[in-house]
């Protein structure tokens, strides 16, 4: 191993195995200190010469619990004794791989990855409650099949960024404007100002555009913690946001094709490698942004018809006001769902339609009164003219007018970034088959998720003369995941089908698998 001294020259340093017994001992190996400023060090390069060198008695224990707990964690979600055993045998099996292939990153993080399987079967045993003590009238719970599909997510979206190698992309950006809010300077990112890092930021050209700091303030409470333990917090946010859009996800396609689309769905969901690429990118008010918008629209479409009830329509109106606040992308793709599902609802089911046109008017004037307001007079007097001259960027965007050519590159890089975003152009057109199947049976839920997906879809036609930032990709990552269940669901029916959906499963799972590995590794930005 080198070490940097502060002159720029390299020190070796050596390591003897036989200052403590790195194979057998509780300690998995000798502990290094260095003398005088540590901080003033850098690690050039680490080889490890592992010999016969097997983990510690403490790593041992450690991967042996994180297998237990995973195991413990499919019991807790409702799952028979095999799925246990498999799920548990299956945690041991990728523990050891790992710890083989690359013991000096997973010695460190094994104690962790026992902590977070505990934390995911804590969660997969509460959720199991919840749904036993679901209300007749909100139909049947959630089978167990799902629930451990979206713990076993939750486990993965948490302990992916808690790597030691773990980047995070604008992750610290975002964490210390929360830090900032706690300490008092709230007025400072919600009204508008010259150099507001959230709303007027260099890479957009200095263009004024709404950036709701509700986010950090739902996660400016954890800058209470240690810093060490407040960014642990802010994560197991993230993963507890995954956790619920999967739980909506399968109770959104146990609503139109059944208990196993539902499990379909969760593990859809839970597959998707754009949820782990959000993580690693850190782009933590999208992920905030999504999950205030599936929650918004699966309350809506699941209690569609018991809309203009008060109780009901009052929910309706404040999980709107969340999602508009959360992020401008959600307020747009909302809104633009609604308006195009209302002309079929107001045809075939007038009322609950009139009410859910009433709650997204009210929702929407409550969060312009306590955000939009203080930026619409920027954002229409300086950005919206720059915005139609050119942004002022850096690089700004050629301009279309020249025909064809710009228009070819622009289609051919299509399946490009939708293998970016899914891992392959072919999960989301699956996932809008399902939904367009789904439809066929005119259930307004149905409709309005086929509404949601079609917003997805006019986007990335739009994005072929406009070149979007994938905003859209993200915000359709729900949608997608219930076509998916839906359309495995139709397949699992047939000879030989629960056996294709299972391959298609398997596959997305491994192109997860690669996007997590590489968040969890530092590969991510």
């Amino acid at each position: 191993m080198q070490a940097n001294d502060p002159a720029g020259g390299a020190l070796p340093i050596t390591l003897d195995p036989a200052d403590g017994d790195a194979r057998w001992g509780w300690r998995p190996g000798p502990v290094v200190t260095f003398p005088g400023d540590a901080a003033a060090l850098r690690l050039a390069r680490v080889h490890l010469e592992r010999g016969r060198a097997a983990p510690g008695a403490r790593v041992l224990l450690a991967a042996a619990a994180a297998a237990l707990l995973a195991a413990l964690l499919v019991a807790a979600a409702g799952g028979g004794a095999a799925a246990a055993t498999a799920a548990g045998l299956a945690f041991a099996l990728l523990a050891a791989l790992a710890l083989g292939i690359d013991p000096l990153l997973v010695t460190p993080f094994t104690p962790r990855l026992a902590a977070v399987a505990a934390a995911a079967a804590v969660l997969a045993a509460l959720a199991a409650a919840r749904e036993a003590r679901r209300p007749v009238e909100e139909g049947a719970g959630l089978p167990p099949a799902a629930l451990a599909a979206a713990a076993l997510g939750f486990l993965a979206w948490l302990a992916a960024p808690l790597t030691p190698l773990y980047r995070g992309g604008h992750f610290v950006f975002h964490s210390s404007i929360a830090q900032e809010i706690w300490q008092g300077r709230l007025l400072l990112y919600a009204l508008p100002y010259p150099g507001s890092m959230l709303s007027q930021q260099a890479q957009w050209g200095n263009v004024v555009v709404p950036h709701p700091c509700l986010f950090h303030v739902v996660v400016a409470p954890f800058a209470a913690l240690p810093l060490p333990w407040f960014y642990v917090a802010v994560k197991g946010a993230l993963a507890l946001w995954f956790f619920g859009m999967a739980l909506a996800s399968a109770r959104l396609a146990g609503r139109l094709a059944g208990p196993r689309a539902a499990a379909y769905a969760a593990a859809a969901l839970a597959l998707t490698p754009a949820t782990f690429q959000l993580i690693g990118l850190g782009h933590l008010m999208t992920i905030f942004g999504c999950w205030a918008m599936t929650t918004a629209v699966a309350m809506v479409a699941l209690r569609f018809e018991r809309l203009a009830e008060r109780r009901t329509w009052w929910t309706a109106v404040a999980l709107l006001t969340v999602c508009f606040l959360s992020y401008t992308a959600a307020l747009l793709f909302t809104g633009l769902a609604f308006a195009i599902a209302l002309p079929w609802l107001l045809r075939r089911h007038r009322r609950p339609a009139l009410a859910l046109l009433g709650a997204s008017a009210a929702a929407a004037a409550a969060a312009f009164f306590i955000y939009y307001i203080y930026w619409a007079g920027p954002f229409l007097h300086e950005s919206v003219p720059r915005l139609l001259h050119g942004s002022g960027a850096a690089a700004p965007v050629a301009a279309t007018a020249g025909g064809e050519r710009a228009l070819g590159p622009r289609l051919l890089a299509l399946p490009h970034k939708l293998a970016y975003t899914f891992g392959t152009p072919l999960v989301p057109l699956l996932g809008l088959a399902g939904l367009a199947l789904a439809a066929a049976a005119g259930l307004p839920a149905a409709v309005l998720l086929l509404a949601w997906g079609i917003v997805f879809v006019l986007f990335c036609g739009a994005d072929l003369f406009f070149n979007f930032l994938l905003k859209h990709h993200y915000f359709a990552i729900a949608p997608v995941a219930v076509g998916l269940g839906v359309l495995l669901e139709r397949v699992a029916r047939r000879r030989g089908g629960r056996w294709m959906a299972a391959a298609l499963l398997l596959g997305l799972g491994l192109l997860a698998a690669r996007v997590a590995l590489a968040v969890a590794t530092g590969g991510v930005p």
